[in-house]
Protein backbone atom coordinates (compact mmCIF):
# COMPACT_ATOMS: atom_id res chain seq x y z
CA UNK A 1 0.00 0.00 0.00
CA UNK A 2 3.01 2.23 0.92
CA UNK A 3 4.54 1.71 -2.52
CA UNK A 4 1.25 2.75 -4.76
CA UNK A 5 1.15 5.68 -2.85
CA UNK A 6 4.48 6.72 -3.43
CA UNK A 7 4.67 5.61 -7.32
CA UNK A 8 1.22 7.61 -7.93
CA UNK A 9 2.70 10.63 -5.85
CA UNK A 10 6.29 10.30 -7.78
CA UNK A 11 7.44 13.45 -6.02
CA UNK A 12 11.15 15.25 -6.21
CA UNK A 13 12.59 16.91 -3.72
CA UNK A 14 15.53 19.80 -4.54
CA UNK A 15 17.78 21.14 -1.88
CA UNK A 16 18.99 24.57 -3.06
CA UNK A 17 20.59 26.37 0.38
CA UNK A 18 18.00 27.21 3.14
CA UNK A 19 15.00 27.16 0.15
CA UNK A 20 13.04 23.87 -0.03
CA UNK A 21 11.53 23.65 -3.50
CA UNK A 22 8.28 20.72 -3.44
CA UNK A 23 6.81 20.37 -7.11
CA UNK A 24 4.50 17.35 -8.23
CA UNK A 25 5.59 15.54 -11.22
CA UNK A 26 1.55 15.10 -12.40
CA UNK A 27 0.93 19.44 -12.50
CA UNK A 28 1.88 21.17 -15.13
CA UNK A 29 4.08 24.67 -14.86
CA UNK A 30 2.03 27.88 -15.07
CA UNK A 31 2.00 29.55 -18.26
CA UNK A 32 4.44 32.68 -18.63
CA UNK A 33 2.76 35.74 -17.92
CA UNK A 34 1.42 37.74 -21.19
CA UNK A 35 3.47 40.62 -22.21
CA UNK A 36 2.02 44.08 -21.44
CA UNK A 37 1.13 47.06 -23.53
CA UNK A 38 2.82 50.68 -23.14
CA UNK A 39 -0.77 52.78 -22.33
CA UNK A 40 -0.48 56.19 -21.35
CA UNK A 41 -3.16 56.77 -18.50
CA UNK A 42 -5.05 60.20 -18.58
CA UNK A 43 -3.93 63.09 -15.62
CA UNK A 44 -7.31 63.19 -13.12
CA UNK A 45 -10.24 64.80 -14.31
CA UNK A 46 -9.17 64.82 -18.08
CA UNK A 47 -11.60 62.71 -20.70
CA UNK A 48 -13.72 62.01 -17.82
CA UNK A 49 -10.98 60.37 -15.43
CA UNK A 50 -12.03 60.10 -11.93
CA UNK A 51 -10.77 62.24 -9.46
CA UNK A 52 -9.35 60.11 -6.44
CA UNK A 53 -10.16 61.46 -2.91
CA UNK A 54 -7.61 63.77 -0.84
CA UNK A 55 -5.57 61.82 1.02
CA UNK A 56 -6.37 61.45 4.62
CA UNK A 57 -4.35 63.54 7.35
CA UNK A 58 -6.49 62.42 10.46
CA UNK A 59 -6.98 59.01 11.49
CA UNK A 60 -10.15 57.45 12.22
CA UNK A 61 -10.25 58.19 16.14
CA UNK A 62 -9.68 61.46 15.41
CA UNK A 63 -12.68 63.00 14.61
CA UNK A 64 -16.01 63.33 16.48
CA UNK A 65 -18.86 62.12 16.32
CA UNK A 66 -21.50 64.48 15.76
CA UNK A 67 -25.40 63.97 17.79
CA UNK A 68 -28.30 64.63 15.54
CA UNK A 69 -30.21 67.64 15.60
CA UNK A 70 -33.20 67.39 17.95
CA UNK A 71 -35.84 69.65 17.87
CA UNK A 72 -36.86 71.95 20.84
CA UNK A 73 -40.25 71.11 22.37
CA UNK A 74 -42.04 74.11 23.04
CA UNK A 75 -42.87 74.68 26.39
CA UNK A 76 -46.05 73.01 27.96
CA UNK A 77 -48.59 75.54 29.24
CA UNK A 78 -51.70 74.83 30.98
CA UNK A 79 -55.15 75.22 29.49
CA UNK A 80 -56.78 77.26 31.59
CA UNK A 81 -60.26 78.13 29.45
CA UNK A 82 -60.50 74.16 28.36
CA UNK A 83 -59.66 72.24 31.38
CA UNK A 84 -62.65 71.28 33.93
CA UNK A 85 -62.92 70.87 37.20
CA UNK A 86 -62.61 67.57 39.31
CA UNK A 87 -65.56 66.55 41.19
CA UNK A 88 -63.87 64.51 43.57
CA UNK A 89 -60.70 64.08 44.57
CA UNK A 90 -60.23 60.53 45.90
CA UNK A 91 -60.18 58.95 42.76
CA UNK A 92 -57.19 60.47 41.06
CA UNK A 93 -55.08 58.25 38.31
CA UNK A 94 -51.59 60.22 38.50
CA UNK A 95 -50.75 57.86 35.76
CA UNK A 96 -53.35 60.28 33.42
CA UNK A 97 -50.94 63.49 34.33
CA UNK A 98 -50.35 65.59 31.05
CA UNK A 99 -48.08 68.56 32.83
CA UNK A 100 -47.34 70.90 35.87
CA UNK A 101 -47.34 74.63 35.77
CA UNK A 102 -46.18 76.47 38.63
CA UNK A 103 -48.90 79.49 39.67
CA UNK A 104 -46.92 83.17 38.71
CA UNK A 105 -48.83 84.48 42.33
CA UNK A 106 -47.98 83.98 45.25
CA UNK A 107 -44.77 82.92 47.17
CA UNK A 108 -45.96 79.59 47.75
CA UNK A 109 -45.61 76.83 45.62
CA UNK A 110 -48.97 76.45 43.88
CA UNK A 111 -48.75 73.99 41.09
CA UNK A 112 -51.96 73.83 38.27
CA UNK A 113 -52.10 69.82 37.07
CA UNK A 114 -53.67 68.80 34.08
CA UNK A 115 -55.21 65.42 33.37
CA UNK A 116 -55.56 63.36 30.42
CA UNK A 117 -58.54 62.10 29.13
CA UNK A 118 -57.15 58.94 28.23
CA UNK A 119 -57.83 56.06 30.46
CA UNK A 120 -54.76 53.60 31.30
CA UNK A 121 -54.03 50.25 33.76
CA UNK A 122 -55.39 50.66 37.48
CA UNK A 123 -53.18 48.21 38.71
CA UNK A 124 -51.14 50.98 40.36
CA UNK A 125 -54.15 52.86 41.85
CA UNK A 126 -54.06 53.46 45.31
CA UNK A 127 -57.57 52.67 46.78
CA UNK A 128 -59.20 48.60 45.71
CA UNK A 129 -62.47 50.46 46.47
CA UNK A 130 -61.92 52.83 43.20
CA UNK A 131 -61.51 50.00 41.44
CA UNK A 132 -64.59 48.38 42.56
CA UNK A 133 -66.30 51.53 41.73
CA UNK A 134 -64.93 51.88 38.25
CA UNK A 135 -65.67 48.16 37.57
CA UNK A 136 -69.54 48.34 38.40
CA UNK A 137 -69.48 51.73 36.21
CA UNK A 138 -72.14 50.93 33.55
CA UNK A 139 -70.63 50.54 29.92
CA UNK A 140 -70.19 53.60 27.44
CA UNK A 141 -73.00 53.90 25.04
CA UNK A 142 -72.13 55.11 21.55
CA UNK A 143 -73.08 58.92 22.39
CA UNK A 144 -70.25 58.69 25.28
CA UNK A 145 -67.47 57.61 22.83
CA UNK A 146 -68.38 60.32 20.50
CA UNK A 147 -68.31 62.71 22.98
CA UNK A 148 -65.51 65.09 23.45
CA UNK A 149 -64.02 64.69 26.77
CA UNK A 150 -62.26 67.62 28.15
CA UNK A 151 -58.92 67.25 30.59
CA UNK A 152 -59.46 68.05 34.40
CA UNK A 153 -57.48 70.05 36.64
CA UNK A 154 -56.48 69.90 40.36
CA UNK A 155 -54.32 72.55 42.05
CA UNK A 156 -51.54 70.88 44.36
CA UNK A 157 -50.06 73.10 46.99
CA UNK A 158 -47.39 72.73 49.34
CA UNK A 159 -46.37 74.87 51.87
CA UNK A 160 -45.80 75.56 55.95
CA UNK A 161 -49.43 76.59 56.15
CA UNK A 162 -50.81 73.25 55.22
CA UNK A 163 -52.33 72.45 58.45
CA UNK A 164 -53.60 75.59 59.20
CA UNK A 165 -55.15 75.74 55.62
CA UNK A 166 -56.69 72.79 56.19
CA UNK A 167 -58.69 74.11 59.55
CA UNK A 168 -59.57 77.18 57.79
CA UNK A 169 -60.86 75.65 54.93
CA UNK A 170 -63.14 72.85 56.84
CA UNK A 171 -64.14 75.72 59.05
CA UNK A 172 -65.62 78.09 56.07
CA UNK A 173 -67.35 74.91 54.27
CA UNK A 174 -69.11 74.18 57.69
CA UNK A 175 -70.38 78.00 58.07
CA UNK A 176 -71.31 78.08 54.70
CA UNK A 177 -68.53 80.23 52.94
CA UNK A 178 -67.79 79.36 49.30
CA UNK A 179 -64.45 77.67 49.05
CA UNK A 180 -62.79 74.94 46.75
CA UNK A 181 -62.86 71.01 47.91
CA UNK A 182 -59.87 70.05 49.00
CA UNK A 183 -57.31 66.60 50.43
CA UNK A 184 -54.05 66.98 52.30
CA UNK A 185 -51.90 64.13 52.07
CA UNK A 186 -48.40 63.23 53.48
CA UNK A 187 -45.51 63.49 51.25
CA UNK A 188 -43.88 60.09 52.26
CA UNK A 189 -47.09 58.16 52.04
CA UNK A 190 -47.52 56.06 48.78
CA UNK A 191 -49.58 58.20 46.56
CA UNK A 192 -47.47 61.07 47.33
CA UNK A 193 -44.41 59.55 46.40
CA UNK A 194 -46.64 58.20 43.22
CA UNK A 195 -47.49 61.98 42.61
CA UNK A 196 -43.58 63.17 43.19
CA UNK A 197 -42.72 60.73 40.58
CA UNK A 198 -45.17 62.38 37.79
CA UNK A 199 -43.73 65.57 39.16
CA UNK A 200 -40.36 64.89 38.34
CA UNK A 201 -41.56 63.53 34.70
CA UNK A 202 -43.28 66.84 33.63
CA UNK A 203 -41.84 69.45 36.42
CA UNK A 204 -38.78 68.78 38.26
CA UNK A 205 -38.34 71.43 40.40
CA UNK A 206 -41.95 71.03 41.11
CA UNK A 207 -40.87 67.60 42.71
CA UNK A 208 -37.96 69.34 44.69
CA UNK A 209 -39.97 72.17 45.96
CA UNK A 210 -43.10 69.75 47.56
CA UNK A 211 -40.89 67.35 48.74
CA UNK A 212 -39.17 69.96 51.53
CA UNK A 213 -42.67 69.72 53.51
CA UNK A 214 -44.34 67.31 55.14
CA UNK A 215 -47.83 67.65 53.66
CA UNK A 216 -49.38 69.23 50.57
CA UNK A 217 -52.72 69.51 49.35
CA UNK A 218 -54.78 68.63 46.39
CA UNK A 219 -57.56 71.34 45.72
CA UNK A 220 -60.32 71.48 43.15
CA UNK A 221 -59.08 73.88 40.17
CA UNK A 222 -62.19 76.10 39.91
CA UNK A 223 -63.13 77.51 36.32
CA UNK A 224 -62.82 81.18 36.32
CA UNK A 225 -60.22 83.41 37.87
CA UNK A 226 -59.68 86.08 40.09
CA UNK A 227 -61.18 89.16 40.53
CA UNK A 228 -57.95 90.91 38.32
CA UNK A 229 -57.17 88.13 36.07
CA UNK A 230 -53.99 86.43 37.80
CA UNK A 231 -53.04 82.97 36.66
CA UNK A 232 -56.05 82.75 34.58
CA UNK A 233 -55.93 86.39 32.56
CA UNK A 234 -56.31 83.89 29.36
CA UNK A 235 -59.29 83.98 29.96
CA UNK A 236 -59.76 87.82 30.38
CA UNK A 237 -57.08 89.21 28.19
CA UNK A 238 -58.29 92.40 27.70
CA UNK A 239 -59.67 95.25 30.21
CA UNK A 240 -63.14 94.97 28.55
CA UNK A 241 -63.51 91.42 29.72
CA UNK A 242 -62.27 92.40 32.91
CA UNK A 243 -65.18 95.15 33.64
CA UNK A 244 -67.70 92.26 32.18
CA UNK A 245 -66.09 90.33 35.40
CA UNK A 246 -66.18 93.05 37.81
CA UNK A 247 -69.82 94.32 36.71
CA UNK A 248 -70.93 90.27 37.06
CA UNK A 249 -69.51 90.80 40.53
CA UNK A 250 -70.39 93.92 42.11
CA UNK A 251 -73.82 95.00 40.15
CA UNK A 252 -75.99 92.18 41.73
CA UNK A 253 -76.93 91.86 45.68
CA UNK A 254 -76.03 87.92 46.06
CA UNK A 255 -72.54 88.23 45.37
CA UNK A 256 -72.33 91.28 47.43
CA UNK A 257 -73.44 89.82 49.60
CA UNK A 258 -71.16 86.53 49.51
CA UNK A 259 -68.45 89.15 50.35
CA UNK A 260 -69.71 90.36 53.25
CA UNK A 261 -70.00 86.81 54.34
CA UNK A 262 -66.41 86.17 53.97
CA UNK A 263 -65.36 89.44 55.66
CA UNK A 264 -67.29 88.06 58.82
CA UNK A 265 -65.76 84.83 58.05
CA UNK A 266 -62.25 86.48 58.01
CA UNK A 267 -62.59 88.26 61.61
CA UNK A 268 -63.29 84.89 63.09
CA UNK A 269 -60.34 82.75 61.94
CA UNK A 270 -58.01 86.04 61.94
CA UNK A 271 -57.79 86.28 58.27
CA UNK A 272 -55.75 89.50 57.62
CA UNK A 273 -54.37 88.77 54.11
CA UNK A 274 -57.49 89.23 51.84
CA UNK A 275 -60.08 92.07 52.75
CA UNK A 276 -58.64 94.66 55.30
CA UNK A 277 -61.75 95.56 57.47
CA UNK A 278 -60.07 95.67 60.72
CA UNK A 279 -56.19 95.27 60.09
CA UNK A 280 -54.06 97.89 58.96
CA UNK A 281 -52.52 96.33 55.81
CA UNK A 282 -53.76 96.74 51.60
CA UNK A 283 -55.09 92.97 51.84
CA UNK A 284 -55.00 90.87 48.72
CA UNK A 285 -57.48 90.88 46.41
CA UNK A 286 -56.35 87.79 44.57
CA UNK A 287 -57.68 85.58 47.14
CA UNK A 288 -60.77 86.58 45.99
CA UNK A 289 -61.63 84.03 43.06
CA UNK A 290 -64.54 84.03 40.58
CA UNK A 291 -66.49 81.03 39.98
CA UNK A 292 -69.97 80.80 38.25
CA UNK A 293 -69.87 84.55 38.79
CA UNK A 294 -69.94 84.36 42.70
CA UNK A 295 -67.01 85.05 45.03
CA UNK A 296 -65.07 81.82 46.33
CA UNK A 297 -62.42 82.15 49.03
CA UNK A 298 -58.98 80.56 48.82
CA UNK A 299 -55.95 80.41 50.79
CA UNK A 300 -58.29 80.04 54.11
CA UNK A 301 -55.09 80.06 56.36
CA UNK A 302 -56.23 80.30 60.19
CA UNK A 303 -54.25 82.42 62.01
CA UNK A 304 -54.44 82.02 65.62
CA UNK A 305 -52.92 85.01 67.97
CA UNK A 306 -51.79 83.13 70.93
CA UNK A 307 -50.74 86.41 72.99
CA UNK A 308 -53.49 87.28 74.85
CA UNK A 309 -53.07 91.14 75.23
CA UNK A 310 -53.23 91.24 70.86
CA UNK A 311 -55.58 88.17 70.56
CA UNK A 312 -58.27 90.80 73.03
CA UNK A 313 -57.16 93.88 71.47
CA UNK A 314 -58.66 91.90 67.69
CA UNK A 315 -61.75 90.81 69.73
CA UNK A 316 -62.02 94.83 70.85
CA UNK A 317 -61.74 95.92 67.11
CA UNK A 318 -64.43 93.25 66.19
CA UNK A 319 -66.86 94.54 68.50
CA UNK A 320 -66.46 98.13 67.39
CA UNK A 321 -67.01 97.11 63.69
CA UNK A 322 -70.28 95.57 64.87
CA UNK A 323 -71.68 98.12 66.40
CA UNK A 324 -71.03 100.58 64.22
CA UNK A 325 -72.21 98.36 61.24
CA UNK A 326 -75.41 97.60 62.88
CA UNK A 327 -76.17 101.63 63.99
CA UNK A 328 -75.72 102.91 60.58
CA UNK A 329 -77.23 100.04 58.50
CA UNK A 330 -80.29 101.42 60.52
CA UNK A 331 -80.22 104.76 59.26
CA UNK A 332 -78.91 103.91 56.04
CA UNK A 333 -75.63 105.47 56.47
CA UNK A 334 -72.97 104.86 54.23
CA UNK A 335 -70.95 107.41 54.02
CA UNK A 336 -68.32 107.54 57.20
CA UNK A 337 -69.04 103.52 58.23
CA UNK A 338 -65.72 102.23 59.22
CA UNK A 339 -66.74 98.90 57.80
CA UNK A 340 -67.66 100.44 54.48
CA UNK A 341 -65.08 102.75 54.12
CA UNK A 342 -62.52 100.08 54.71
CA UNK A 343 -63.90 98.04 51.93
CA UNK A 344 -64.44 101.13 49.33
CA UNK A 345 -60.71 101.77 50.05
CA UNK A 346 -59.73 98.20 49.34
CA UNK A 347 -60.93 97.93 46.14
CA UNK A 348 -60.33 101.26 44.84
CA UNK A 349 -57.01 100.83 45.39
CA UNK A 350 -57.54 97.25 43.20
CA UNK A 351 -59.74 98.04 40.49
CA UNK A 352 -59.36 102.04 39.90
CA UNK A 353 -56.58 100.89 37.00
CA UNK A 354 -59.83 99.85 35.31
CA UNK A 355 -61.88 102.59 35.57
CA UNK A 356 -64.61 100.57 38.36
CA UNK A 357 -65.25 102.51 41.28
CA UNK A 358 -67.51 100.62 44.06
CA UNK A 359 -71.14 101.95 44.17
CA UNK A 360 -72.57 102.54 47.56
CA UNK A 361 -75.46 100.51 46.78
CA UNK A 362 -72.21 97.65 46.85
CA UNK A 363 -71.35 98.85 49.77
CA UNK A 364 -74.99 98.35 51.31
CA UNK A 365 -74.86 94.66 50.13
CA UNK A 366 -71.71 93.98 51.17
CA UNK A 367 -72.47 95.02 54.86
CA UNK A 368 -75.64 93.37 54.70
CA UNK A 369 -74.67 90.35 54.40
CA UNK A 370 -71.56 91.15 56.52
CA UNK A 371 -74.52 90.79 59.38
CA UNK A 372 -76.71 88.80 58.15
CA UNK A 373 -74.29 86.04 58.22
CA UNK A 374 -73.30 87.18 61.82
CA UNK A 375 -77.01 87.10 62.79
CA UNK A 376 -77.08 83.11 61.12
CA UNK A 377 -74.44 82.23 63.55
CA UNK A 378 -75.38 84.15 66.43
CA UNK A 379 -79.01 82.83 67.09
CA UNK A 380 -77.66 79.81 68.95
CA UNK A 381 -74.91 80.03 71.02
CA UNK A 382 -74.62 76.18 70.99
CA UNK A 383 -74.50 75.88 67.05
CA UNK A 384 -71.09 77.38 66.43
CA UNK A 385 -69.52 75.35 69.09
CA UNK A 386 -71.26 72.25 67.45
CA UNK A 387 -69.28 73.59 63.79
CA UNK A 388 -66.01 73.69 65.75
CA UNK A 389 -66.96 69.71 67.46
CA UNK A 390 -67.90 68.61 63.90
CA UNK A 391 -64.46 70.29 62.51
CA UNK A 392 -62.12 68.47 65.19
CA UNK A 393 -64.17 65.10 63.68
CA UNK A 394 -62.77 65.73 60.57
CA UNK A 395 -59.48 66.31 61.40
CA UNK A 396 -59.28 62.91 63.77
CA UNK A 397 -60.97 61.33 61.10
CA UNK A 398 -57.64 62.27 58.78
CA UNK A 399 -55.68 61.95 61.81
CA UNK A 400 -57.01 58.22 62.42
CA UNK A 401 -56.39 57.49 58.14
CA UNK A 402 -52.29 58.85 58.69
CA UNK A 403 -52.80 61.75 57.21
CA UNK A 404 -50.51 63.61 59.50
CA UNK A 405 -48.84 63.52 63.08
CA UNK A 406 -50.47 63.64 65.97
CA UNK A 407 -49.15 66.09 67.53
CA UNK A 408 -49.74 68.61 64.38
CA UNK A 409 -53.18 68.39 64.49
CA UNK A 410 -53.93 68.40 68.75
CA UNK A 411 -50.84 71.61 68.62
CA UNK A 412 -52.70 72.95 66.31
CA UNK A 413 -56.26 72.70 66.27
CA UNK A 414 -56.30 72.79 70.47
CA UNK A 415 -54.94 76.81 70.65
CA UNK A 416 -56.93 78.01 67.34
CA UNK A 417 -60.38 76.38 68.59
CA UNK A 418 -60.18 78.59 71.41
CA UNK A 419 -59.29 81.61 69.72
CA UNK A 420 -62.15 80.80 67.12
CA UNK A 421 -64.36 80.69 70.21
CA UNK A 422 -63.42 83.94 72.07
CA UNK A 423 -63.97 85.98 68.06
CA UNK A 424 -67.08 84.50 67.78
CA UNK A 425 -68.58 85.33 71.57
CA UNK A 426 -67.05 88.94 70.76
CA UNK A 427 -69.08 89.17 67.66
CA UNK A 428 -71.94 87.53 69.31
CA UNK A 429 -72.22 90.00 72.35
CA UNK A 430 -71.85 92.97 70.37
CA UNK A 431 -74.07 92.09 67.60
CA UNK A 432 -77.25 91.22 70.31
CA UNK A 433 -75.84 94.35 72.04
CA UNK A 434 -76.16 96.87 69.14
CA UNK A 435 -79.31 95.34 67.70
CA UNK A 436 -80.48 96.13 71.47
CA UNK A 437 -79.38 99.47 71.39
CA UNK A 438 -81.06 100.18 67.82
CA UNK A 439 -84.65 98.79 68.69
CA UNK A 440 -84.20 101.69 71.65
Amino acid sequence: MFQNAITKLKKTISYSGDEVATTATSVPPPPPPAPTQNKTIPPPGANGAPIPPPPMTKKWWHFKSVAPTVEEKPEWKFDFLNCTTKQTLYDINWQRMEGVQRSAEGSGGCYFTQLGTKPTHTRNMISRQIMDIWRKAPPQTPADENKVHKPEAVVIKGGMDAVQETIGTLLAKRLGVRASDFRIIPTKSREGQLVMRMFKKFNPQAAIDIKKFKHFTIQQYLIGCPILGGDGKDAATSINKEQKLLHQLFDREGPCKDLGKIAAYDMIINMWDRMPTIWDNDGNIGNLYVHNKKPYAIDNIAGAILVEDKSNEHQLKIEQVIATSVKNDANGIIQGDDFCESIRKFFDNNLSSYGYEISDDCLGYVRKGFLEAIEEWSEDESHFEQVLDVVWKDINEMLNKGTWDEEDSLDNYSTKKEFFLNNYYAMRRSFNNAKIKASN
